[in-house]
């Protein structure tokens, strides 16, 4: 089974994007801040990863975590997705690495199962 690493969620959002995981057939791991995450990310692997655009927790900027994600050696090739209903958002984590996203607003849509399937498949595109 795939999984996911679900970071800076609140817990209603966490619980409808498990909704969307295991549609996915994935399993979902919740950090709630990027030491969180990171700490995750460098004890198991994920084959994808959704960050929020800003944490729950502390309200920090998702699209940094996104930078360190993809700035780093080892975690660099991990696939991420910025969860934002903001385009200007969405093309932001894209030009620092992150695959398309999605929004909350679309959490139901077949297109974000979608995206969501190809991106823990590997067939996924910027």
């Amino acid at each position: 089974m795939k999984s996911i690493l679900d970071i800076g969620q609140c817990d209603h959002d966490h619980g409808l994007l498990t909704k969307l995981a295991t549609k996915a057939n994935a399993n979902i791991t919740r950090a709630y801040t990027a030491a969180d995450a990171f700490e995750k990310l460098s004890s198991q692997p994920f084959d994808l990863v959704w960050v929020n655009r800003m944490l729950d927790s502390d309200n920090s900027y998702g699209i940094e975590i996104i930078k360190d994600i993809k700035n780093d050696p080892k975690l660099g090739s991990t696939p991420v997705m910025l969860v934002s209903n903001f385009p200007e958002a969405q093309a932001d984590a894209q030009k620092v690495g992150a695959l398309a996203g999605f929004g909350k607003d679309g959490l139901s849509a077949p297109d974000t199962l979608a995206k969501v399937v190809a991106a823990l498949t590997g067939n996924s595109h910027k």
